[in-house]
């Protein structure tokens, strides 16, 4: 039991890494980033980590241990799903995390690790939204659906119901942040229209009076 809260921590803390690293990817072309490296690093090693114990981990000794390690199977779906997000543009399947992941991955735990997803989201579209509006629209699209998603879900879990509380806030903040985008479009519209009447009718008063 103690190595298995261990390897939680441990995944726990490599996650932190990854979500750290995928802050600081760019909007456009991530896979061709350097901090691209760290991440994809960050990842094996957390595949290391659960390989360590997963043979131990078969059959009914998945479920008698897994309140020991199920916090750090969330952390990792939420840093696996984080990047996922930034490089495709699209929700990571259960199927997909498990691709890459030796322990099991079952359905809480990756709903779970889900709902810390839209956090992170938040964050990275609050951070690039001035200088790429139109990414900043699709990650509020991204959400949208996301929180749709969790509001047909019903799980029997304690945690859930914060889960849900945490997507519906962090798309109502992103839901802040794109208005004051389109706004602000708006403002420049109307000063660029401002300054196309005024150089107009400069011009045109100009050129009555020479008549």
């Amino acid at each position: 039991r103690e190595r298995l809260i261990r390897v939680a921590r441990d995944l726990t803390r490599t996650s932190k890494d990854v979500i750290s690293a995928c802050q600081r990817l760019p909007t456009r072309k991530p896979l061709e980033s350097g901090v691209c490296r760290r991440v994809l690093s960050s990842l094996e090693t957390m595949y290391g980590i659960a390989t360590s114990v997963a043979e131990g981990l078969q059959g009914d000794n998945y479920w008698k241990h897994s309140g020991s390690f199920s916090m750090g199977v969330q952390e990792y779906v939420e840093a696996r799903s984080f990047f996922h997000w930034i490089t495709t543009g699209r929700l990571i399947t259960k199927a997909e995390c498990q691709e890459s992941f030796a322990i099991v991955i079952n359905d809480t735990d990756y709903l779970l690790g889900l709902g810390d997803l839209s956090g992170e989201v938040m964050r990275f579209i609050t951070t690039n939204a001035n200088a790429d509006r139109e990414f900043a629209f699709q990650g509020l699209d991204f959400l949208r659906g996301l929180c749709s998603c969790y509001m047909r879900i019903r799980l029997q879990h304690r945690d859930f119901g914060k889960k849900v509380e945490l997507v519906q806030s962090c798309l109502e903040k992103i839901e802040k942040v794109c208005y004051m985008l389109r706004v602000r479009a708006g403002e420049r519209i109307d000063l660029d229209m401002m300054d196309a009447d005024e150089s107009g009718g400069g011009g045109g008063g100009e050129g009555g009076g020479g008549n």
